[in-house]
């Protein structure tokens, strides 16, 4: 009776942490959508149509900017930065380049720029541009032919350049950017018909710059827009907290299910699981050399990815041959759980990336999910099992970042148009390690198979999402 007891209080405890959270989330969702700022979802009719968002800011407005994103993102990457712009004083437009979010167009080079001219078209001549990396990039190109009054370059990509055509560019590139893109950088002020302004921005790789409020500051002062009245910061803490806060009451209502034990041993040793892994992996990076077994799913560089986290799985799951049983009961519970986490990463972590599905991204995420259950049924067989559950995260991390590794090797090596990669995979390997702890808390509750069933949801989710179609 005292455990009983002990169990049912224990139980109560957690759903109260659990409700307390759930307020701490809609507190911190109320006050996000109560911050200054006014965002419309509309669609330039444009060759093919382009999806954007229209910033409007208080007041009259001191300027009109574009806003173009880089390759494998969104609008939704540059949408803390739009703010900070339209909290300063200026309209703003920020589009997805076809193949990115909404757009329902494939992905091409040719057809991004022409998407980005036609819209500065209708736009104005006074407009100014701002672009990160490809769209960086894509401004550099049109400004050949068209003038700018102004452009904010972040990190922009490598291009072949002509006559720059702006009487002002302000330039920003990370300390950790890749090397092309920093030796790149220098070559612009040669050919800019007007001034150039370098900003070297220290700790920062890729895409910090779209995301730190001092950096954004500069931008504005920059520009002539208001400094001192955006909330760039509030809006990052409420985005953190909502995830946080969603998260953490997820798990106590987990944990309210019925807990099934792990097993006690592995089923090899612990080097021998590693160098399977190392040997699985390489191995699939050695098939993608001759042939690429998902090309048909057409993402740009992902589908190399998906296929090497396949074959990877496939080779696993032959050499061990895991068991396939599960109930009705533990893959509902898992589902749920994907389903949570899903409409949490929508409802908050849309304000910084693409995570909602349209047009040809369902029949994608579909098929990602059975390419991705191998390698994650192989995990909870070979590697969840290990008696100390230290041991076990230590090693999944080791792998993940094997992975990471052997992937992107294998893109600079050989399958060189996915070499992009690079500015991806650290985030990529980030990702891998959160799903294996999110896995653990749904294995304690239901089983090997429910809790892979859960990963491969919710990593088919995210790639099709996030990344461009072509």
């Amino acid at each position: 009776m005292k455990l009983q007891g002990a169990g049912i209080a224990s139980q109560t405890v957690r759903l109260w942490i659990a409700g307390a959270l759930i307020l701490v989330l809609v507190v911190a969702a109320v006050t996000y959508t109560r911050l200054p700022g006014k965002r419309d979802l509309a669609i330039f009719h444009t060759t093919p149509p382009t999806p954007y968002f229209h910033y409007t800011p208080s007041g009259t407005p001191r300027g009109r900017i574009l806003v173009v994103h880089g390759l494998d993102s969104s609008r939704n990457v540059m949408n803390v930065l739009c703010y900070a712009l339209a909290d300063s004083g200026f309209e703003v437009f920020s589009i997805d380049l076809p193949g990115h979010g909404d757009s329902q167009a494939a992905f091409n080079a040719v057809r991004a720029q022409n998407v980005v001219e036609q819209v500065l078209e209708q736009l104005g001549p006074e407009t100014v541009a701002l672009g990160h990396s490809l769209g960086g990039a894509l401004l550099l190109d049109i400004a050949s032919d068209r003038h700018f009054p102004g452009v904010v370059l972040f990190s922009p990509a490598p291009t072949p350049l002509d006559s720059i055509q702006a009487d002002r560019i302000l330039v920003l590139e990370g300390q950790f950017d890749l090397g092309r893109i920093r030796a790149f950088v220098p070559r612009i002020a040669d050919e800019v018909t007007g001034t150039v302004e370098f900003r070297d921005l220290p700790w920062t790789g890729h895409s910090g710059g779209l995301f730190r409020p001092w950096v954004l500051q500069g931008v504005v002062g920059w520009l002539g827009g208001r400094t001192g009245e955006d909330h760039t910061a509030l809006r990052l803490l409420l985005i953190v907290l909502m995830l946080a806060a969603g998260i953490g009451a997820g798990i106590p209502v987990l944990q309210s299910t019925r807990s099934v034990p792990l097993p006690e041993s592995p089923v090899s040793p612990i080097a021998i699981s590693i160098l399977h892994y190392s040997l699985a992996s390489l191995a699939a990076a050695v098939v993608l050399a001759f042939i690429n077994v998902v090309a048909w799913l057409r993402f740009f560089a992902m589908d190399y990815l998906v296929g090497f986290f396949f074959l990877t799985g496939v080779i696993l799951f032959l050499r061990y041959r895991p068991g396939i049983r599960t109930s009705a009961r533990n893959v509902l519970i898992a589902l749920g759980a994907a389903i949570y986490v899903i409409g949490l990463a929508y409802w908050a972590g849309s304000e910084v990336a693409h995570i909602s599905q349209s047009g040809d991204r369902w029949w994608r995420f579909l098929a990602m999910v059975p390419l991705s259950l191998p390698l994650f049924l192989a995990d909870e067989t070979l590697l969840r099992p290990i008696r100390s559950k230290w041991k076990a995260a230590g090693v999944a991390v080791l792998t993940r970042s094997l992975f990471g590794a052997v992937a992107v090797s294998g893109a600079l090596i050989v399958n060189r148009e996915a070499a992009f990669l690079l500015l991806l995979a650290h985030l990529i390997v980030l990702f891998w390690i959160a799903l294996w702890f999110m896995g653990g808390l749904v294995r304690r509750q239901t089983d090997p198979v429910a809790a892979a069933v859960f990963a491969a949801v919710l990593q088919a989710w995210m790639f099709s999402a996030l990344f461009a179609t072509t």
